[in-house]
Order: C-alpha cells, then sequence, then structure tokens
C-alpha cells in the first residue's frame, strides 16, 4: 500500500509511476480510486505542501474542501497517490519539508502511496514504507531486448554496461535499427 521506488536515471521510475496511473484511470478494477499524481520538481515552487496539492487535485471531484473534510477523503482507501521524483526537489529546505509533509501523510491517511526517487538524496527518510529498488538489466536481458526488436549483432561489453540502463538499451535499439547494427561511438 505504500511503496518507494528507488533507481538510477533513466532506469523507469517515471515510467512506471505513469505506467500505474494509466492503469488506475482506465482499469475497471480501479473505478472506485480517484487517482492523484504529483511531479515533485513542482514542490516548494508551485504547491508549498503535499496536503495543498491534494485539496487543490480534488477540488475536481468534490468541489472546494475544508482541512477537516480533507482529512476524512484522506482516511479512507479511495486515493491512489503517486509523487513522481523526490530527487528532483533540489532546494535542500524544500526536501526537508517534503519529508515531513510525506511522513504527517502516512501516518493519519489509509491511501495508497507510490513515491519515486534516485538513490542518492534518499535515505530511508521516509516511515512506514516498503523500499523497491530498480536494478540494472542483466546480459541476458540486454540480448532478449535486441533480439526481439530484431537487432541480431554482438555488441561489446562496454555496450553492455551502457545498456544495462533500460533508458538507452532502448536508445541503443533506435540507432542500431536506423545504421543498419553499426555502432561507430557511445554517443
Amino acid at each position: 500500500k505504500k511503496i518507494v521506488l528507488l533507481g538510477d536515471p533513466g532506469s523507469g521510475k517515471t515510467y512506471e509511476a505513469v505506467n500505474l496511473l494509466k492503469v488506475v484511470c482506465t482499469d475497471a478494477d480501479f473505478e472506485r480510486y480517484i487517482p492523484i499524481y504529483m511531479n515533485l520538481v513542482e514542490y516548494g515552487i508551485a504547491h508549498n505542501s503535499i496536503f495543498e496539492y491534494i485539496q487543490k487535485q480534488l477540488k475536481t471531484h468534490f468541489g472546494i474542501i475544508g482541512e477537516e473534510q480533507l482529512t476524512q477523503i484522506l482516511a479512507t482507501d479511495k486515493l491512489v497517490i503517486i509523487l513522481d521524483g523526490v530527487d528532483e526537489i533540489t532546494q535542500e529546505d524544500n526536501r526537508v519539508k517534503f519529508f515531513a509533509d510525506i511522513n504527517q501523510l502516512l501516518s493519519c491517511t489509509n491511501a495508497y502511496y507510490y513515491i519515486t526517487s534516485r538513490t542518492n538524496p534518499y535515505h530511508r527518510n521516509i516511515d512506514n514504507i516498503v523500499e523497491y529498488k530498480i536494478e540494472s538489466l542483466t546480459e541476458e536481458q540486454i540480448c532478449a531486448e535486441l533480439q526481439k526488436n530484431g537487432v541480431n549483432i554482438d555488441i561489446d561489453k562496454q555496450y553492455k554496461a551502457l545498456f544495462s540502463n533500460p533508458l538507452f538499451l532502448q536508445i541503443g535499439i533506435k540507432v542500431l535499427k536506423t545504421s543498419s547494427g553499426k555502432i561507430y561511438n557511445k554517443s
């Protein structure tokens, strides 16, 4: 119910967050849930707190709501709150405030939470949450993905290391398809 997904840049954290949002919005199994997606690069800039952001997002469902009604809504399990990119909160004081906000929210609500962050700015700062880490792709996974996409060449070890990141693998597949399977340099 409360998950933080950690990974390196380009490992697929935002992809998974957006995919979850899509599932909650389109799958009949989730029709009673209200999804709330927040790109955390806006935290402390466009929004002063997670509570404020959630309150604004719920306005479309409930009209203007006060703090007491917000607390009642948050106590239900009808919300799926997706907070993407803790690492993108660049100001240290905003990040400290975010961790205070999220810990308060987690302690007083029954919503579902899905939070993403790069590993480096996250040091178990969120209480009562299950952590998952996206691991790099293995050589076998890389080769299988290349073959699945019609790229049947032997690639050097240095490129396998580069392609262990899913984003770079997808870019590599596009480059290899358009260059007849020839790699000229890493860039």
